[in-house]
């Protein structure tokens, strides 16, 4: 599994016009399974997501997570994060 993770003040999914998503104050999510990932896989991951520390405390250091805040997820499905890139020299 890769996953890119995003702090967001609001982000929100629309599918043809059609709003299929959205979330306050919290984490946006780009997330890619691959092949062989399994079970322990997402849950290993959603650990690490969940316990990211990626929010300022009073203190402003970045010392609290979204478990911390009680703050939203928003996963969205990115195949593309598995994908071969090949580049071409100019």
């Amino acid at each position: 599994m890769r996953a890119v993770v995003q702090r967001v003040k609001r982000a929100k999914v629309e599918v043809d016009s059609e709003i299929t998503g959205e979330i306050d104050s919290g984490l946006l999510v780009f997330l890619g399974i691959g092949k062989e990932d399994g079970r322990q896989d997402a849950d290993y991951l959603l650990e690490k997501i969940i316990n990211l520390r990626i929010f300022e405390d009073e203190e402003e250091k970045l010392n609290l997570s979204a478990a911390d805040l009680n703050k939203d997820i928003m996963l969205v499905s990115q195949f593309i994060l598995f994908g071969a890139v090949s580049y071409t020299h100019l």
